[in-house]
């Protein structure tokens, strides 16, 4: 009965998304941040959050292929793209580690977060319910209909659109609550 739950990850991943679009939307309402963040300075603060910890695990499997010709190859662009958090296509969303490819996502919605929280400061909850949830569901169920080779890229989240439903469902709560 305990080997089911292990098939909630994906679940535990929506979950994370929703809360990261909690967390982040309720610190600011409790600032009352305005409408326009400064772009470059939230971005700047995520990206030193998460870079030096994510650049750390790669450092040891860089080590280990040059001393044993296992590891992240230094020859593979995949191993570069990935220390950027790059893995948007099907040959870089599991590579080397299937787990990094949640850290791509998560950068993708950081990017996205603060064009979010100004239609949702200037526009209202409704605005943000168009833009950021029926849009996008829109869009990932015609992609998942119309691809084959990109499937798991879309359904997982490799490319953020197809989960920002959840992420801005967090953001939604957030106002709400």
């Amino acid at each position: 009965v305990l080997r089911w739950f292990g098939w909630l990850g994906d679940q535990g991943v929506a979950l994370f998304i929703l809360l990261s679009g909690f967390g982040l939307t309720w610190g600011l309402l409790q600032r009352d941040a305005p409408a326009r963040l400064p772009y470059g300075k939230f971005l700047r603060t995520r990206l030193v959050r998460i870079f030096p910890a994510y650049w750390l695990a790669h450092l040891p499997f860089f080590a280990t292929f040059l001393v044993t010709g296992f590891g992240l190859s230094v020859f593979a662009w995949q191993s570069w793209a990935s220390l950027l958090g790059l893995r948007v296509t099907p040959s870089s969303l599991y590579y080397f580690s299937p787990a990094w490819w949640y850290v791509g996502l998560a950068l993708q919605l950081y990017l996205l977060f603060p064009p979010l929280w100004r239609v949702l400061r200037a526009r209202g909850p409704g605005a943000l319910v168009l833009l950021g949830v029926a849009l996008p569901l829109l869009v990932r169920g015609a992609a998942l209909l119309s691809t084959d080779a990109w499937l798991d890229l879309w359904s997982r989240g490799g490319i953020a659109v197809s989960r920002l439903p959840e992420f801005v469902a967090g953001m939604l709560l957030a106002h709400a609550w």
